[in-house]
């Protein structure tokens, strides 16, 4: 059962914020301040509760009761992964929006997040578009303690391929690309929603558009789904899960999914099957040539240096994910 505050009223500049929550009451209420607070006021908000025991639904409930004005749609979800979840959420939405933004339950949107994306994304409407960002990070105090890293190489498939390189926290999107995760499968296993996007809007010859400046205050805690990789040991331990074979699972993860997918361009398949055949490909040599063919990079040199020592090394034969 749904409830909602607010009659829905359309316009082709309504920006739909997709939330998932699960036990997030002790942020919640920040983020929700904010979102409503954006000088950007043509927004409805979509709530989706992932078996929340704490006081989550009391605070959305309390917020909703005392911003009547503003327009806010919760569900029950079904307690699934988290990227499962905010696709099942997007789908669940019986309206179609010209824009749609991800929200994560304990961050802080700056007042001109929306804004300064939906101001690109209208420039770019002929396309599926993707904006995203780097975040500042903050403690539980609303402290900063720095930024997310950097990436100043171009987003393309290439790169999407073998990284994802912004949090779905900053992505705000059109309604051509939202529209291509309508046949994802939901029942299979999906690593995160951030990296599937990407990888879909770029499959399709999308546009992505990623700002180095941020505008969004990632909290970081001990309860993040997916914390920051800004510091040294963060990088390290992150290349040493890519040698340990993770990283494959991810991948495969992801091979899987593209596999059925019906919109990737004609030059991006030769890429795709490049890709994969660096998994099938029994020889380290055959293995790096075909890396080197498919020209995928990751977005830094330690990144770049731990994908050919990845696929020099001998994998293990690991059948594909279903």
């Amino acid at each position: 059962m749904s409830m909602s505050s607010k009659k829905n009223t359309t316009n082709s500049h309504r920006a739909a914020v997709l939330l998932c929550v699960k036990n997030g009451s002790k942020f919640i209420y920040k983020q929700l301040q904010s979102i409503f607070m954006q000088d950007y006021k043509d927004v409805d908000l979509y709530i989706m509760d992932n078996g929340s025991e704490d006081d989550s639904n009391k605070i959305i409930e309390s917020f909703m009761f005392y911003h009547k004005e503003f327009f806010i749609q919760t569900s029950k979800g079904q307690n699934n992964h988290f990227a499962n979840s905010y696709i099942q959420l997007y789908k669940s939405i019986e309206k179609k929006y010209n824009f749609y933004a991800f929200c994560d339950q304990d961050d802080i949107w700056n007042k001109d997040h929306l804004s300064r994306a939906i101001l690109w994304l209208k420039k770019n409407h002929s396309k599926p578009s993707l904006y995203c960002s780097r975040t500042e990070l903050i403690d539980s105090e609303d402290i900063s303690i720095g930024f997310s890293p950097i990436f100043k190489r171009e987003p393309s498939f290439k790169n999407a391929l073998v990284q994802s390189i912004a949090g779905a926290n900053t992505m705000v999107f059109n309604k051509k690309c939202a529209m291509l995760m309508d046949h994802i499968d939901t029942k299979k296993t999906i690593i995160s929603h951030d990296w599937l996007l990407y990888l879909l809007s770029t499959a399709a010859d999308g546009n992505v558009f990623y700002n180095q400046e941020p505008s969004v205050l990632y909290r970081q805690h001990d309860n993040n789904a997916i914390g920051s990789n800004k510091d040294l040991l963060s990088k390290l331990k992150r290349f040493s899960i890519m040698l340990k074979g993770g990283f494959d699972g991810y991948c495969y993860v992801n091979i899987n999914l593209l596999k059925e997918y019906g919109y990737m361009s004609e030059k991006n398949k030769k890429i795709f099957k490049l890709f994969v055949s660096c998994y099938s490909n029994k020889g380290k040599l055959k293995r790096l040539l075909s890396l080197l063919r498919s020209g995928v990079y990751r977005q830094n040199k330690i990144g770049q240096i731990a994908l050919y020592v990845n696929f020099i090394k001998k994998i293990k034969k690991i059948y594909l994910i279903k």
